[in-house]
């Protein structure tokens, strides 16, 4: 999927979205994908085109948006048992959330970061402006910006394409990692990411994805 195709595909979901009536919309039973576990300041969720202020436990369902605002965090706990660690300033999508083990989720990421992790490997795909990556594995980190999509992959096996081919990451567990980065010109470098000798704790993560040479919050 190209960049221009990515940014048609959410303007015509948000159209059809938006053409739902807010009060209806709100109240109308949905196929519940989730749960928000976890908030840290300002968060939202998009249901049927209608942002609202998102609540601690609150089920999210099939096509939901979730964003998070400036110094504001989120964790969404999936109905396959993976975990997104979301990060401030990001909007991601759950586009499809399979219950299957074997059949893939979808996310798109419109902006901002999120890590995945999970206990059991997940195939899960990520729909970005400059890649689309394909991920099967337990943990990952993803961050698009205006300019970039950097994914690191800490355990699995990935594969990122977009208009300028694709590249594919063996399978990889750590300490070691890997990171494949997209730029709006198209193209896809992979390179060894930062070696991680232990997992930081978990309140480090948004400053981890923003800095990754940071030791500490």
């Amino acid at each position: 999927m190209g960049h221009l195709a990515f940014w048609l595909r959410i303007a015509a979901l948000s159209l059809v979205l938006s053409q739902v009536q807010a009060g209806t919309a709100l109240a109308q039973e949905c196929s519940t994908v989730g749960q928000l576990y976890s908030i840290d300041g300002e968060v939202t969720v998009q249901r049927h085109g209608t942002w609202h202020t998102g609540t601690l436990n609150e089920s999210v369902c099939a096509h939901d948006g979730v964003r998070t605002g400036s110094l504001s965090r989120a964790a969404v706990m999936l109905v396959n048992e993976a975990v997104l660690r979301i990060d401030q300033d990001t909007t991601v999508y759950l586009a499809d959330i399979a219950t299957d083990e074997q059949k893939p989720s979808l996310l798109d990421l419109t902006r901002g970061a999120f890590q995945s992790f999970s206990r059991r490997p997940h195939a899960l795909e990520v729909n970005t402006p400059y890649l689309n990556a394909a991920v099967q594995g337990t943990e990952f980190v993803i961050r698009t910006g205006e300019e970039e999509t950097t994914l690191t992959t800490y355990e699995g096996i990935v594969r990122v394409t977009n208009g300028s081919g694709s590249n594919t990451v063996g399978k990889i567990s750590r300490p070691d990692t890997q990171a494949v980065t997209a730029s709006a010109f198209g193209e896809l470098n992979a390179r060894a990411a930062r070696t991680l000798h232990q997992r930081q704790p978990t309140r480090c993560f948004a400053c981890r994805i923003r800095a990754p040479s940071s030791s500490s919050c």
